[in-house]
């Protein structure tokens, strides 16, 4: 697949990887590159997505602060209509095949996420809908990542380790305006700071989060579709799963830059929207 990086024709940078998983695909549009699910069930996991972070160990993930990520894209579906998760940004890959914790989760993304899901970070939070996140976790050693495994699947015992699990966790979301259509193009930007996280959709800053809320470790880009939801209640419960994603739903992407300290160091440009 040919890419344009700052206006010269080139194959897709070695460093990015297209992912995906049953129902699913990656593939050339008009637009950019188009991460698709089709007609997708809850019997197994659809999942699309374009990643850095693939082959590497998470010790030697390449981002940390301050950068600068801009995304430019549109989904297929207003929030409404989408089904599972989607979105982009950094995390650490903490979820093996098996849909088990892996290690802590660290995040700093915009996050969709469609209803049953309700990753509340925050007792005020609505835990759906297209919000600017993050997530905080300090290191777990692989016995109690382990241990709370198989905890989570245990009737009874799974709110006690939800508990746990929590009570370990930073973080925080705020949703971004309900109006925001999200069929059309838009461009995202994420000022991911030692102070701070800085959220904006076409130049006007849409949410802000503190220090304390953000990872301490280094992340991964990602960008995604999937069917998927996850909910974690205020009483610690962890509950997980895949949802019925009729038709085709799909994240198109026309550019992704990654600057550090004012320069590009990383930017894909499909075609000018």
């Amino acid at each position: 697949m040919q890419v344009d990086a700052d206006g010269l024709a080139g194959p897709l940078e070695a460093r990015w990887t297209l992912y995906t998983v049953g129902r699913a695909s990656v593939e050339s549009s008009e637009g950019g590159l188009r991460l698709r699910t089709v007609d997708a069930r809850e019997s197994a996991l659809a999942d699309a997505q374009i990643d850095d972070y693939h082959g590497r160990a998470r010790r030697a993930l390449p981002w940390v602060p301050p950068l600068r990520l801009t995304v430019r894209a549109r989904w297929s579906h207003p929030s409404a209509a989408l089904r599972g998760t989607t979105g982009f940004g950094f995390w650490n890959d903490p979820i093996n095949a098996q849909g088990r914790f892996a290690a802590a989760p660290n995040a700093l993304w915009f996050f969709h996420a469609s209803e049953p899901s309700r990753m509340r970070l925050r007792r005020d939070s609505v835990g759906h809908g297209l919000v600017a996140a993050a997530m905080r976790a300090d290191a777990v050693s692989p016995a109690l990542l382990t241990a709370g495994n198989l905890a989570l699947r245990i009737p009874g015992i799974d709110r006690i380790a939800g508990q746990i699990g929590r009570s370990r966790m930073g973080g925080g979301d705020m949703l971004l305006r309900v109006d925001l259509n999200l069929t059309a193009w838009h461009d995202y930007v994420l000022d991911w700071r030692r102070d701070g996280a800085v959220f904006a959709v076409d130049g006007a800053e849409a949410a802000r989060l503190e220090t304390d809320d953000l990872p301490r470790v280094c992340l991964g880009f990602v960008a995604w579709i999937d069917n998927n939801w996850a909910a974690l209640g205020d009483e610690g419960r962890y509950r997980a799963g895949r949802l019925d994603a009729p038709g085709v739903q799909g994240l198109e992407i026309a550019r992704i830059a990654i600057e550090d300290d004012g320069s590009e160091i990383r930017t894909h440009k499909w075609h000018e929207r």
